[in-house]
């Protein structure tokens, strides 16, 4: 069930719903070599032991067949800073941490999340990072842009001080914006989105279980993006902890102090390999 309001060992099988739906056929239109389409699947905490195991395990036939075996496996990689937010500025804006000064997840100011560091946001007469990113420069070079799931930490709390309520924000860049709000990101039930400025709040259905509501979103994006070239980047939950505890004291924009948790599976993939 969705309510929509309009304003200005298991965590390992969160994420097959995700890429068995976005990887599956879907009638697109070939790409120009020149100006390739480019959909990027960030998870969050996903391990390479538990995706070697998945793998190995035969759970991700398409990512198996599409990725890992027409693709290029990258054995020695990095990343620029090993928490989370510096990580997704960067992703972003191809910078190091130091450089865009997002250097944490938790802002100056212990009460906002990441998105509050100083000079990432725009504000009245004052351009910020987040006005010249991979969106912006994809979409000024005429790619469709679309963005699904958890933004940088703290999405939601904060705004340019011209927007009146920051779950509303929509960053530039993004021809479609479908951001998860603030704490509830943390949920795979009772969870908002902003959905190009609507907000709209999902319960607990079935339906509504956050993996498959974004890659739905996804498979959709993908299907109306034709025929110009298409940028997306898919953010999920999964397989991130869980906060369950609605009343948990989560200050900041990240789940500790709060009831921390497994992730819970769809309920079809309850039970499929540890039998708990």
């Amino acid at each position: 069930m969705k309510i929509i309001t309009k304003y200005s060992g298991v965590s390992l099988l969160v994420i097959l719903a995700l890429v068995s739906l976005i990887l599956s056929p879907i009638h697109a239109t070939a790409a120009d070599p020149n100006r390739p389409n480019i959909v990027v699947v960030l998870v969050d905490d996903l391990s390479t032991d538990a995706m070697k195991a998945l793998l190995d395990g035969g759970w991700l036939p398409e990512i198996r067949t599409h990725l890992v075996d027409a693709g290029v496996d990258f054995k020695n990689s990095f990343v620029t800073n090993p928490e989370c937010c510096p990580s997704r500025a960067t992703l972003l804006r191809g910078q190091y941490s130091h450089n865009h000064q997002v250097l944490a997840n938790h802002a100056l100011n212990p009460l906002h999340g990441g998105i509050a560091w100083t000079g990432w946001m725009p504000d009245t007469d004052q351009a910020g990072h987040e006005d010249s990113t991979i969106a912006t420069w994809l979409q000024d070079a005429g790619y469709r842009t679309g963005f699904i799931g958890k933004y940088l930490n703290g999405y939601g709390e904060q705004a340019p001080s011209t927007v009146n309520d920051p779950r509303t924000y929509v960053p530039a860049g993004w021809n479609e914006w479908n951001g998860l709000i603030s704490q509830s990101a943390y949920s795979v039930y009772n969870y908002e989105l902003n959905i190009n400025g609507e907000i709209v709040h999902y319960g607990e259905d079935e339906s509504d279980y956050q993996t498959d509501v974004l890659a739905a979103q996804a498979s959709s994006f993908i299907e109306s993006a034709q025929p110009e070239p298409f940028f997306l980047l898919v953010a999920p939950l999964a397989p991130h902890i869980e906060v369950v505890d609605p009343l948990a004291p989560v200050t900041g924009n990240d789940a500790t102090g709060g009831l921390g948790l497994s992730i819970r599976p769809a309920p079809r993939h309850a039970h499929l390999i540890d039998g708990n």
